[in-house]
């Protein structure tokens, strides 16, 4: 058994179905155990931006994150507006990033050298939630651990973490199981209680309420209705985020036009 053998039973653990790459050189040991396991599926790209995006779209339409295998500096820079794309859109997923060997002494000449960087999250950090660049194994774990708990972890977003080709070709002595917690265990995001009182004292005693909506969480949009049902509010969408319109329910779906040409949904 190899790193990579570990690496992709860790993935399983965690219960990722998916993981979508372009094949490069610096993956090639993760490349071999994704082939040889049932978990998670491989999913061809012609592009690592097509990887990714293919990621975005099965976190949206299932709230659930995927990983994209990336090769490298350069596919990581292919990568990197589609990063910066699910980062906007507050998309939880796991972007794992092959590399030359840490170990100097280990690398190809040439290749190995221009392709690895230090550190190698640069292109991307200031567009992911977390980046890590494990030395070891056990580091390994406890960055894939990490990583997809900040990931789907609200507000959510993609991680990166790069694990270099000594890593997945080392030979293992033993497995060890990733500590992996049941989905929906993260802790919840809330505001202070006094907040969320004046919010609704406002709400309750305000003569005409509008609600805006630019980019709320997943999910919130029966909470919106139910908040514009029973405050007779106004809701407006902002047409950003693609979340934003309440549910049905027994709001009214007619839609009325102001000045800025925003859609309006009333409640009255």
């Amino acid at each position: 058994m190899f790193g990579s053998d570990q690496i992709v039973e860790w993935l399983a653990d965690a219960d990722i179905e998916y993981v979508a790459l372009n094949p490069g050189a610096t993956l090639r040991g993760l490349h071999d155990s994704l082939v040889r396991a049932s978990k998670p599926l491989p999913i061809l790209a012609m592009h690592e931006e097509t990887a990714v995006g293919i990621a975005h779209g099965y976190a949206k339409a299932t709230g659930r994150p995927m990983a994209v295998m990336v090769h490298d500096l350069v596919g990581l820079q292919h990568a990197s507006m589609a990063i910066f794309n699910a980062w906007v859109d507050r998309t939880p997923m796991l972007v794992i990033g092959g590399s030359g060997p840490r170990d100097e002494q280990q690398r190809r000449p040439w290749l190995d050298w221009i392709h690895t960087g230090a550190p190698q999250a640069s292109i991307v950090r200031d567009f992911v939630k977390w980046d890590a660049e494990p030395a070891s194994m056990f580091g390994v774990r406890d960055a894939l651990y990490r990583g997809l708990r900040y990931a789907t972890t609200g507000p959510c977003g993609p991680v990166y973490i790069s694990v270099d080709t000594a890593l997945q070709e080392g030979a293992l002595d033993e497995f060890a199981r990733l500590p992996w917690m049941e989905a929906g265990d993260s802790p919840i995001l809330t505001a202070p209680p006094d907040v969320v009182a004046d919010v609704a004292a406002a709400l309750a005693n305000a003569a005409r309420p509008v609600i805006v909506l630019d980019r709320p969480a997943r999910g919130l949009a029966k909470c919106v209705a139910a908040i514009a049902q029973a405050t007779s509010a106004s809701v407006v969408d902002m047409g950003v985020g693609r979340t934003s319109r309440p549910a049905t329910g027994r709001i009214s779906p007619s839609i009325a036009r102001g000045r800025s040409g925003k859609r309006t949904w009333s409640s009255r």
